[in-house]
């Protein structure tokens, strides 16, 4: 069953709460990675700008050769990816000397991803512990093999050097929870505690965002005529007493993305009967970006 989310305007911003000023409309996954759920007057001058370098750092850091090699929205697309013959100890700092620019038609590109546990208000985990996590290294192109030993045979950089952010990651993905559960169960329909988290004012995003195991995973498989881009999920967990807002969230699961749950906060009377008017189960599928 499809939601129907809200085109209301919020009227406050989701991320700090202000009604104050100018409230701008809120992609809920960015357009670079090809969203186009709106949230209407939902943040602020200051949080957009926030939101921004969130969303710029994945895009370019993160899923930037995908962006690349596979059309998505960018404002200048580069002609040649870097490659490396060797990097710095840190890893960190590539020598400049050694970077090999090799056109996008040539470059193997792949993903980086970080992928911590179950979110700790899951799990029991305190706040402030310590959590587990895996790297995932995904190639983004089928013949990347073959196009590293192209490079080798040409004697050109084939090393393939990307950082990235496990905080960053885990803001960003509360950032697309947030704004799918708003959506949703409105702005009131439960307590917000992922604003904090993508503004950084709550340090311990990991308290809410993490892995989805087997065991937890809500969304259904994807119909076999479609390509799946993004895929998500809002419904209602019990933790402990009370029931939760929380989201499932698989993006850009037509490349294997891995799928990340993140809890939103105790949900109110209204977001619950908004959640129970749109599936007897308490779950509301989200909007999927797909491509015939």
């Amino acid at each position: 069953m499809s939601p129907m989310p809200s085109r209301t305007p919020v009227g406050c911003c989701i991320y700090c709460g202000t009604t104050r000023g100018r409230l701008t409309r809120e992609h809920v996954i960015p357009r670079s990675l090809g969203g186009t759920l709106t949230l209407q007057k939902a943040s602020c001058d200051r949080c957009a700008k926030i939101t921004a370098k969130l969303e710029g750092y994945i895009g370019r850091r993160v899923f930037h050769d995908l962006r690349v090699q596979h059309g998505f929205r960018m404002t200048e697309r580069p002609t040649h990816l870097p490659t490396y013959r060797k990097v710095a100890e840190n890893l960190a700092a590539p020598l400049e000397e050694d970077i090999t620019l090799v056109p996008t038609e040539d470059h193997p590109g792949f993903i980086l991803m970080f992928v911590n546990e179950p979110p700790g208000i899951i799990t029991g985990r305190a706040k402030g512990s310590e959590f587990q996590g895996r790297t995932i290294f995904t190639p983004i192109t089928p013949d990347g093999d073959a196009r590293v030993e192209r490079l080798k045979a040409a004697g050109s950089g084939t090393i393939l050097q990307r950082e990235v952010s496990i905080d960053h990651v885990g803001r960003f993905y509360a950032k697309v929870a947030l704004g799918m559960i708003v959506a949703v169960c409105g702005i009131d329909g439960f307590v917000n505690e992922l604003g904090a988290v993508v503004r950084q004012a709550d340090p311990n995003w990991h308290h809410w965002v993490g892995g989805t195991t087997p065991e937890m995973f809500a969304i259904d498989p994807p119909g076999h005529q479609k390509i799946i881009v993004h895929r998500g999920i809002v419904h209602a967990i019990p933790i402990g007493d009370w029931m939760y807002a929380s989201a499932q969230i698989q993006l850009l699961a037509c490349f294997g993305m891995p799928t990340f749950t993140v809890v939103a906060g105790q949900l109110r009377e209204a977001g619950l009967n908004k959640l129970n008017g749109l599936a007897v189960s308490q779950t509301a599928v989200f909007p999927n970006s797909a491509a015939n």
